[in-house]
Parts: C-alpha cells; sequence; structure tokens
C-alpha cells in the first residue's frame, strides 16, 4: 500500500480524493501541538520537541492494513484496528511523557503502571515496520523524519514538575488532533478566541452572585469562605495547594 488515510471523507464518500492523508495530518497535528506549546511561555524548548515528535507519531498505528479497511469498510471496528498503541509502543523506552499522551489522545491519560501493561505487557506487532512506512510516507510528501527523542533522564519519585510537563503536552497533543480532525470534516479551521480575563471574571461574578442570592445563609457563607479562600491564595508565591471542602460549597 502506497497511500494511507487518517479519516475518510466528510460524506462517507468511498471517493478518496476526499479523504484525509495520514501524512498531512500527522504534520499538522505536529506543528499545532508544537505551536501551542510555545504559547506556554519561555523554558519550553524541549517540550516543544516532545509535543512535534508526539504529533507525527500519534497514528502511527493507521499505517496498518487492519485500520486502513476499517476506513474502507471493509472491516469492523475491534481491538485489531486500535491505532494510538503503536505510537506509546515506539515512544515508550524513550520518553514516557510522550508515550503517555500518545496512548491517552482518545482515552484519556493512564497511569503508568496501568499505560506499561497495555503498551508493555502484550507489545504490539510490526511497530519497526509501521515506523518505516511512516518514514517512508512523510518523507514522499516532502517532510523530514524527526530525529529519535532525547533519551529520558531519571526521575525522583515524586516529580510534579515532569507531570505537570506531561499534562500540557498531553492537552496540546489532544487540542491539536482534535482541531486538525474538525478542519478537515468541515472545511475550515476554527478561529481561535482571544482570552479576556478581565470578561471572564466577570462571567464568574455574576454567576456567583446569582448562586449566593438562591442559597440559604449558611451555604452562602461557606461558599464565600471557599471563595475568599482561593482569592487569597492567588496572591500567594507559585506552588501546589489543596482545597478541602464539602459538596455544594462552590469548589467548582
Amino acid at each position: 500500500m502506497t497511500e494511507y488515510y487518517a479519516h475518510s471523507g466528510r460524506d462517507e464518500s468511498r471517493d478518496r480524493s476526499t479523504w484525509h492523508s495520514l501524512s498531512e495530518h500527522s504534520r499538522s497535528v505536529s506543528d499545532l501541538a508544537a505551536l501551542f506549546v510555545e504559547d506556554l511561555g519561555p523554558g519550553t524548548e524541549s517540550l516543544v520537541v516532545r509535543a512535534r515528535w508526539a504529533g507525527l507519531f500519534h497514528d502511527l498505528g493507521k499505517y496498518r492494513l487492519e485500520f486502513q479497511e476499517l476506513l474502507d469498510g471493509k472491516r469492523a471496528k475491534s481491538l485489531d484496528t486500535r491505532h494510538a498503541v503503536f505510537g506509546a509502543n515506539h515512544a515508550w523506552n524513550t520518553d514516557h511523557g510522550v508515550a503517555l499522551a500518545i496512548l491517552g489522545h482518545h482515552a484519556g491519560l493512564h497511569d503508568r503502571a496501568n499505560a506499561q501493561d497495555k503498551v508493555c505487557k502484550e507489545p504490539p506487532k510490526d511497530v519497526e515496520n509501521l515506523v518505516n512506512a511512516h518514514r517512508a510516507d512523510l518523507e514522499n510528501a516532502g517532510c523530514v523524519f524527526p530525529a529519535p527523542l532525547p533519551t529520558n533522564r531519571p526521575r525522583t519519585p515524586v516529580d510534579h514538575k515532569a507531570e505537570f510537563a506531561i499534562r500540557m503536552l498531553f492537552s496540546c497533543l489532544v487540542d491539536a488532533d482534535y482541531l486538525d480532525t474538525e478542519r478537515h470534516f468541515t472545511g475550515a479551521s476554527r478561529t481561535p478566541r482571544k482570552l479576556d480575563p478581565g470578561a471572564l471574571l466577570e462571567r464568574l461574578e455574576a454567576f456567583r452572585a446569582g448562586l449566593h442570592n438562591l442559597a440559604s445563609p449558611e451555604v452562602a457563607q461557606a461558599r464565600d469562605a471557599v471563595y475568599t479562600g482561593c482569592r487569597d491564595g492567588a496572591e500567594l508565591n507559585r506552588g501546589f495547594f489543596t482545597l478541602t471542602a464539602p459538596t455544594g460549597s462552590g469548589k467548582t
């Protein structure tokens, strides 16, 4: 097979000229994920590399004949047509964060032990053959195949910085994949919204006032305490904070 697709056409057409090229989708998701990480600010250079790599390999399993037959209506969806585990397996021994992001880009982040079972206990077959097909497909489309990821550095038992980076990497990959897929099916890119913190705070205050007027004095007092605590916490130095409060007190 010389042509690979990420998605079928917008109207379920069998006309492959309307289908979503897998090489194009991989490159677009890679570029978008990297762009989203760059928007996080300075100091994210290594995470940009990981996001670009995750984007290129997130759909590695779609190079399998089984998945292409699914798109073509020749096969029903089943365990044989899964695709995320293949890219995760390829990344696992080099970068657990990238592997976790790829593995969960449809299902959500797995904990490390569960992910390791899925990726390593019964490892998917032919991963290297898929990598070779991916390389050929990208190079045929004029894209430079990426260098291997830097090897993982040792981690402390509880590394909050690494955990946060994985969550941001996952979020950027999911957004990039969703938005590029949406663009294919709608034919248009979504217009980014400008963040206006002041307007959002006004909406929050109005919503809170409405709830406050409907609550009993005791509930209103509890909600005020939670809200005040959160506002006061925002003035503190950066760190990790906990919030313990009863149901109905307005934690969200």
